[in-house]
């Protein structure tokens, strides 16, 4: 367990960073923090981990509900960050979409460990500005 711990810690300690840079600096701040989120995903240590640390989740109610926690603590906080940094009204929409994404990044290298890391994670970071462009004129329209 302490090891879902310190990898919710590396999230929380990335999003603190992007609380303290300005508006100006977030979307260059927050493209090189998912360039990094989707390198350490592909790499073969940790797509391993996240799929043992999901299995285990299956099999042990104590694993599954620590995840759940933090899993929710995480998309609190990345939401209130979109919510502060970027003026998104409802926030929850795009942030599990975003983590749906990532999610996603370790189950791609794992069935295609010739991925183009560098090409991938330039695709990942154009969803998210996608996604985030939505949020943010929908909000700006309401």
């Amino acid at each position: 367990m302490a090891i879902i711990q310190k990898d919710a810690e590396k999230n929380v300690i990335r999003f603190k960073k992007l609380n303290e840079v300005s508006l100006e600096e977030f979307p260059d701040v927050f493209a090189a923090q998912v360039g990094v989120a989707v390198t350490e995903s592909t790499d073969f240590f940790a797509s391993a981990l996240s799929f043992e640390i999901l299995a285990e989740t299956l099999r042990n109610r104590k694993v599954a509900n620590l995840v759940k926690e933090l899993d929710l603590a995480m998309r609190e906080n990345f939401a209130a960050l979109l919510t502060d940094k970027l003026g998104i009204n409802d926030a929850d929409g795009p942030t599990d979409m975003i983590f749906t994404l990532m999610s996603g990044v370790s189950v791609r290298s794992a069935r295609n460990p010739d991925l183009d890391i560098e090409r991938h994670a330039e695709m990942v970071k154009w969803g998210i500005d996608r996604i985030l462009s939505n949020a943010i004129a929908r909000s700006a329209a309401a």
